[in-house]
């Protein structure tokens, strides 16, 4: 037998799919609401917000009602209805987004900005951060950053630093962006819809965040840049590194040029993310609003890009289908609440939950 007939050897367990676990829980969900009492909490409205508030002190128990196996089954349609919003949100964002990748006014764009900064190596860390940070904080940048890598850790060859650095000037700073998430409507637009709360509300706290998470970002990355311009030898992958890029000038022809077009596309979207902005503090904007916003943003992005009808659909489609999996899941999550919501088990353990905490 030729070791091209072996076939590889199985590992034993794998983690289950997303999906899989989702709906596990939803099963372990459904089993609880035949052990755990069911009970409510008395609502009252907020005369201020319009919102339901729950009165801590009105816990009482009630009659069980128990989730039968059909309802299991039924549940997960139920949350796709209940989240469709949310979705069709991340449907339309991702499409979006997409257009405007397509239009290549991203890639010139950043591009651009680098090469602006390339002879200026004090700047250059903070700068070329402080640039993703920003994609990462307003619209969720994040694995798009790869693409810029490589330029990245050209430039920082070119000045004497390591990979590590070039890969820090690009990814680092969008991370950051993302994980503070100022108007990150991925993170913090859907996770404020779930929770029911005032879009973007509690920004002050985030800016704040903001400040200590980039700043340290930024710190900690000048300072490994500067501990390995100073000696080689220091950096994390040193064995690694082709010492003959260290200086050599890094090669910017295949650069893409920031054209007119591409200015048309930068100014539509900053109009539109200043409308979301505007109107999500002094218009109390939901996500419906901001989805339309954003689909309208699409299409205004690549009107201007030089896209014609068909590509900017198709460009669209390809952005939501990217963002399937997601939106998905947001629905089969949902079913886990309905479950347990049906049951009326849901508030009894909230207050189990409460009382473990009332110390």
């Amino acid at each position: 037998v030729t070791s091209s007939n072996v076939e590889p050897e199985r590992p034993k367990w794998r983690v289950p799919h997303t999906y899989v676990l989702i709906f596990l829980f939803i099963i372990v969900a459904a089993i609880a609401t035949y052990f755990v009492p069911a009970g409510a909490y008395d609502r009252v409205k907020d005369a201020h917000t319009g919102r339901m508030l729950v009165n801590p002190a009105s816990f009482h128990y009630i009659k069980a009602a128990h989730i039968h196996f059909f309802d299991v089954f039924m549940a997960v349609p139920k949350g796709i209805k209940e989240t469709s919003t949310i979705m069709a949100f991340l449907f339309i964002i991702g499409g979006a987004f997409s257009v405007i990748e397509k239009t290549g006014m991203l890639e010139a764009g950043v591009f651009r900005a680098v090469k602006y900064f390339q002879g200026r190596e004090k700047l250059l860390i903070p700068a070329s951060m402080l640039l993703f940070f920003v994609g990462g904080f307003c619209f969720g940048m994040a694995e798009e950053t790869i693409i810029f890598v490589p330029i990245g850790v050209a430039i920082a060859r070119s000045l004497g630093y390591d990979n590590i650095v070039g890969t820090a000037m690009i990814s680092t700073g969008a991370a950051a962006g993302f994980s503070s998430g100022i108007l990150n409507p991925f993170s913090v637009g859907v996770a404020h819809s779930i929770a029911e709360l005032p879009m973007f509300s509690g920004i002050e706290l985030r800016i704040v965040v903001y400040v200590f998470v980039l700043g340290s970002a930024i710190l900690y990355t000048m300072w490994y840049a500067s501990r390995v311009k100073k000696d080689l030898t220091k950096s994390y992958m040193y064995d690694l590194l082709d010492k003959n890029d260290e200086g050599k000038e890094a090669d910017m022809s295949s650069i893409p040029e920031f054209t007119t077009r591409h200015k048309l596309v930068l100014l539509a979207v900053i109009a539109c993310f200043g409308t979301i902005i505007y109107s999500i503090i002094y218009k109390n904007w939901g996500m419906a609003e901001m989805a339309g916003m954003f689909l309208l943003m699409g299409i205004l992005t690549g009107l201007v890009g030089g896209l014609n009808g068909n590509d900017i659909a198709s460009e669209f489609v390809r952005g939501a289908k990217a963002l399937t999996f997601g939106a998905l899941l947001v629905g089969l999550a949902r079913a886990i609440t309905i479950v347990l919501t049906d049951a009326k088990v849901i508030d009894t353990i909230v207050y189990g939950m409460a009382q473990l905490l009332s110390g």
